[in-house]
């Protein structure tokens, strides 16, 4: 394994290219507290496909990681919450390192095919394949397993539940994992018959926002209103087949189209933010001129938010190298990081929201 700290192979480009289109203006609450203190997290993120090289990028020092970690293709990966392991999905395992040396620490004899996600109290790890599995992330043992086939799971921000895009044969649902309710399991049947394709729950489970698939990456996004069993909002997306995640605040969701391979249907933004309180949509896009890039915008792919909010990470697709970082609260454009070589694939940073 090779590591090698501050290293940066690249071009940066600052505040290019970003505007909000909403003609309300970008700073839509101008009551909001003023922003916090800005910590030093890391974004983790890796190439597509075969390229085993790992990236980490230290947000207040701006250093920047390069690790090799020798394997087969990485399906998914995640950042414990205290920002301590990093966990890695293979097709026959789950490997776990650390994040000071990225050392392997324990391989783990469970495929995670369908994502890795792990709890912001630090607690638990769900890995999935054609099982779930829970796994304490003290001692590495199974502690639930269900037969369901779930994917890309995602925890509650309070760690007591876990919820993913459903199985359930009598309608299209969400799977709901109770972690303090002696795992107790249900499903939340959807109205409508288009298959879930990725669900974040707000912050207070009062809400879950979910992409549904109309096929060839058109989707829409539904808010669904948990207590009063209905949709309270949907919009089409397209393209669609994105990431998404709801900031600390509460007051918005992030979500990514990056479409198919081939950028279809026509992108419409670098990615977007949806206001949670008044249901309006704002179009973002972040353009990029790179040494070893074409000059066209960004197209976001997976995206990954800091805890407490301030900086959100996408990587743009994977058939680009680039990584776009922005500043939450003051909506512009930190950096674009771009690279030689192949697309990057997933990102992520504590506690994997």
């Amino acid at each position: 394994m090779r590591v090698t700290k501050g290293l940066f192979i690249g071009v940066v480009a600052t505040g290019l290219g970003l505007a909000c289109l909403w003609p309300f203006g970008c700073d839509d609450n101008p009551t909001k507290p003023p922003p916090v203190e800005a910590k030093n997290y890391v974004f983790y993120w890796n190439r597509y496909v075969t390229d085993s090289t790992f990236f980490g990028y230290h947000t207040l020092t701006g250093e920047i990681d390069s690790f090799f970690i020798p394997g087969t293709q990485v399906y998914d990966m995640n950042v414990s919450a205290d920002g301590r392991r990093l966990f890695i999905s293979y097709s026959d395992k789950t490997r776990v390192f650390g994040t000071e040396d990225y050392k392997p620490i324990v391989d783990l004899p469970y495929s995670g095919w369908y994502g890795v996600a792990v709890s912001p109290d630090n607690r638990y790890v769900a890995v999935q394949s054609g099982n779930l599995r829970i796994i304490s992330s003290q001692n590495y043992s199974v502690v639930y397993q269900d037969t369901l086939g779930v994917n890309r799971s995602i925890f509650s921000a309070n760690g007591s539940r876990l919820y993913a895009p459903g199985a359930s044969s009598s309608c299209r649902s969400i799977y709901r994992l109770d972690l303090e309710k002696g795992f107790e399991s249900d499903s939340i049947c959807i109205p409508d018959d288009f298959p879930v394709f990725r669900v974040v729950p707000s912050r207070d489970e009062k809400l879950l926002f979910i992409f549904r698939s109309l096929g060839n990456c058109y989707m829409y996004l539904d808010v669904f209103d948990v207590a009063g069993d209905s949709l309270m909002f949907r919009d089409l997306v397209a393209p669609g087949c994105g990431d998404m995640a709801v900031s600390p605040d509460k007051e918005h969701l992030y979500f990514t189209g990056p479409g198919d391979l081939h950028g279809w249907p026509p992108h419409a933004y670098s990615f977007a933010r949806y206001h949670i309180g008044n249901k309006i949509i704002d179009s973002i896009w972040s353009a990029s001129i790179c040494e070893f890039s074409d000059p066209t915008p960004a197209f976001g792919s997976d995206l990954a938010l800091t805890p407490d909010g301030r900086t959100l990470a996408i990587t743009d697709g994977i058939v680009r190298n680039r990584l776009v970082l922005y500043d939450c609260q003051l909506q512009d454009t930190i950096r674009v990081l771009c690279f030689p070589g192949i697309g990057f694939w997933h990102v992520t940073c504590r506690n994997g929201r």
